[in-house]
């Protein structure tokens, strides 16, 4: 569990980091352990949109609309705990929010 959600996708590892799929969006975050991670594979940005982009392409573009790809694009090392476009769909619905619109338009 993470903040009341469950990982769904647990354990993908980046360069700097680890991401952990989750179903909820996390509104208060209060800070993550720091591991070591291999560094042999692309950075957070560059996992999220790879193979795993089908579940995270929501949360890509509202990390880009944020401007925080060079962050998470830093060394870290990161743990992400990363909602899903499942999650994002049902947070963004709860909240009124038009799902059908682009994702880079809902994060403006």
């Amino acid at each position: 569990m993470a903040a009341g959600n469950e990982v769904t996708l647990p354990d993908i590892t980046a360069a700097n980091g680890v991401i952990h799929g989750i179903d909820g969006v996390i509104t208060d975050v209060t800070g993550a352990p720091k591991e070591d991670m291999d560094m042999n594979i692309g950075n957070i940005p560059a996992v999220l949109n790879g193979s795993h982009a089908v579940h995270f392409s929501t949360l890509l573009a509202a990390v880009t609309a944020a401007d925080l790809t060079g962050a998470l694009d830093s060394a870290g090392p990161f743990t992400v705990f990363a909602p899903t476009n499942e999650a994002f769909a049902k947070y963004l619905t709860a909240a009124g929010t038009d799902t059908t619109s682009p994702p880079h338009l809902l994060f403006r």
